[in-house]
């Protein structure tokens, strides 16, 4: 899939379309980010909203007792009552003469997510009327809530710094290029100028800098693909 969006970048740079170029780079960044998590992802973060105050101090009590939590590595809450948990990934029973591993939580959620699915407020629409909607209803939240939780922009921020694969500044320079490639994606921005320059008429042509910055994204994250591989 991510040798698809890049030989789909390459060839639209050659044809001198490149905002439909960088668009493509901008999925296959985050296609990049989440791969290192499927294929190295050792750690993941669960996030809990609505935690009061006294619960917050039960749950506590409850890990260093040992009764409950005993799985979590590590926890914080905020002042607005949001807990984020870390977990280590799945832990196969490994065979005799065979090494314990871990497997990445990230690889059976991108198997569980639908993102075709809708959100449980437009269940109602798909009703065939052989359909149960409280039963797809409740289906769509739990959808909704695993690419909140894991699979969006944020939270795969977070599962990068949780797992070492990034610190902040890695985080911020990723920032950067998540901002200039959305620049591509959304119809809010004219990017003509920024992209071909000002005062073109015969447009698409080919402009050097552009198709250089296509072909240096390219291979930037191919590379990271493979090493990570």
């Amino acid at each position: 899939s991510l040798a698809d969006h890049l030989r789909g970048a390459i060839l639209l740079a050659q044809a001198d379309l490149y905002a439909p170029s960088l668009a493509s780079l901008r999925i296959a960044l985050e296609q990049t980010l989440v791969d290192h998590l499927v294929f190295l992802g050792r750690r993941y973060v669960q996030v809990v909203e609505g935690v009061d105050e006294a619960t917050w101090l039960e749950w506590e009590r409850q890990r260093s007792a040992g009764e409950a939590f005993t799985a979590v590595v590590n926890w914080i809450r905020t002042k607005r009552g949001l807990v984020e948990i870390t977990y280590e990934g799945l832990r196969p029973k490994a065979a005799d003469g065979e090494d314990d591993y871990l497997l990445s939580v990230h690889y059976f959620l991108l198997r569980q997510y639908h993102p075709y699915l809708g959100p449980p407020s437009a269940q109602r629409q798909f009703d065939d009327g052989l359909s149960e909607e409280d039963r797809d209803r409740k289906y769509a939240e739990e959808n909704e809530a695993i690419y909140r939780t894991y699979l969006s922009w944020k939270s795969i921020k977070r599962s990068l710094t949780s797992n070492g694969f990034a610190d902040e500044t890695t985080i911020n320079r990723l920032e950067v290029h998540y901002r200039f490639l959305s620049a591509f994606v959304h119809p809010v921005s004219d990017v003509t100028d920024l992209i071909y320059g000002r005062n073109q008429f015969d447009l698409p042509i080919y402009d050097h800098y552009s198709s250089e910055l296509v072909l240096l994204y390219s291979i930037v994250l191919a590379v990271e693909e493979l090493r990570h591989f």
